[in-house]
């Protein structure tokens, strides 16, 4: 009975120290974390704008241009002030965070990238010219495990120019006076079109007497 006894007491005090063995090590798990840098051929200036952090569990081939709004993938972005070259950015649980904050982020293998939106009015906030970006790092994340991603913006996005061919150019269309709008894009034209005019509103079932002026 003793000897039943005594390993009863020894099952009991070793389940009582991995529970809280376990529990200390739950509390001590250092927080998930992105630490960004970026280099000087990137900017040799202070920069401040956003910092972004986006994720896929695709591999990531080039950058990448906005996340998939139908089918989200977690990306998280932080604004900067004066952020100097080389110098340690962490992204963590006080980012912006869609379609989660970090800390709810589900446990998995994700391949994550930074970027540097210089706000230079692309389209894209991630894929517009001359912002940085880091090459993909492919990294096991879990919020209650914790732990630092380190990522390194060394890269320069550079649009992708358009090809002219014998029968497809490149045009802008300008409309509009007092803030005129232009738009860029490839059609089966060589010819530059400024509308200097809105179309006249016409009454129900007239014809337009006079177009609006083309000049070619």
């Amino acid at each position: 009975m003793r000897t039943s006894h005594s390993f009863l007491c020894l099952v009991l005090l070793t389940g009582s120290l991995g529970w809280f063995t376990s529990q200390a090590a739950a509390q001590q798990a250092p927080p998930l974390e992105f630490h960004i840098t970026f280099d000087k051929a990137v900017s040799k200036d202070r920069f401040t704008g956003r910092v972004y952090v986006l994720l896929s569990q695709q591999p990531i081939t080039e950058l990448l241009t906005e996340p998939d709004w139908f089918d989200p993938e977690p990306f998280f972005g932080r604004d900067v002030k004066d952020w100097a070259p080389g110098t340690p950015l962490v992204l963590g649980a006080d980012a912006l965070g869609f379609p989660a904050p970090l800390a709810r982020l589900p446990k998995g293998t994700y391949y994550a990238q930074a970027v540097m939106d210089f706000d230079r009015g692309e389209w894209s906030f991630a894929a517009s010219e001359g912002n940085g970006y880091s090459k993909p790092v492919r990294a096991l994340l879990d919020p209650a495990r914790g732990g630092a991603v380190n990522l390194s913006i060394d890269q320069v996005y550079r649009a992708r120019q358009f090809r002219e061919t014998e029968t497809v150019k490149l045009v802008d269309v300008v409309t509009g006076d007092d803030t005129p709008t232009v738009l860029t894009g490839g059609v089966a034209s060589t010819v530059q079109v400024t509308v200097s005019e809105p179309a006249p509103v016409l009454p129900a079932g007239s014809f337009a007497a006079e177009p609006p002026t083309v000049r070619a």
